[in-house]
């Protein structure tokens, strides 16, 4: 969460692509924590990224997202997160076990 902006959401789109057990919590570290603007849209397209190529059976993105939404102060922020929730819920409602 340092440095150039470009290079934070470099580092972002990486984690997007890690296995999930490697990026989770730096992914929500930076949804929770992050430049508001930049690095946490980035870091919520990440996460949900993750969940809908790796899965979230044990909800732990999903968890993340919604601490976004119950705790967040940016209204459009947490109506982009809501988004992504039901988007992930829906996934895994549907996913084939």
């Amino acid at each position: 969460m340092t440095g150039p902006r470009e290079s934070r959401l470099a580092a972002i789109e990486q984690l997007s692509k890690a296995p999930r057990y490697q990026a989770l919590e730096p992914l929500k570290r930076v949804l929770l924590n992050g430049e508001p603007g930049v690095d946490r849209p980035a870091a919520l397209a990440g996460l949900r990224q993750i969940a809908l190529a790796q899965g979230d059976s044990d909800q732990r993105i999903q968890d993340a997202v919604r601490e976004v939404i119950y705790h967040g102060d940016d209204e459009a922020f947490a109506a982009d997160a809501q988004t992504t929730l039901d988007v992930i819920a829906n996934a895994e409602t549907n996913r084939t076990p």
